[in-house]
């Protein structure tokens, strides 16, 4: 049954090399979630390395298009920047201090230096 399921994502998630492209979304506390249980079940015997790939190739692309889908939203940052680099035109800044507002509703505001990356769209 779960072969099955993985055989109709892998249709899907279509050729692997076009979502290792939005891969750094695998960091967000969401992904590493996805990914701990995968190699939960992984050990368990549940799932195959191939059915987890094609699992995390599909959170890829989902998640990408979930986001193309969302409201234009406003945010704003604000901070301190304690090192930034830019490479390929992938941009990482380390902000502390930060504070986020969307669309002028509550301020969040974390203390400890917080990591911000910024990918230029093509």
């Amino acid at each position: 049954m779960i072969t099955d399921k993985m055989k109709s994502i892998k249709k899907h998630v279509g050729r692997r090399e076009a979502a290792k492209e939005f891969t750094h979304y695998r960091l967000t506390s969401v992904g590493e979630a996805l990914k701990d249980t995968l190699d939960e079940m992984v050990k368990a015997d549940a799932f195959t390395e191939e059915n987890k790939e094609a699992a995390l190739g599909l959170f890829d692309r989902e998640f990408v298009d979930m986001l193309r889908e969302m409201p234009q939203k406003t945010v704003k940052l604000g901070g301190k920047v304690q090192r930034y680099k830019n490479v390929e035109d992938v941009w990482m800044f380390i902000v502390k201090d930060l504070s986020l507002r969307v669309d002028n509703s509550q301020v969040v505001v974390r203390n400890e230096p917080s990591k911000i990356v910024s990918i230029k769209r093509r």
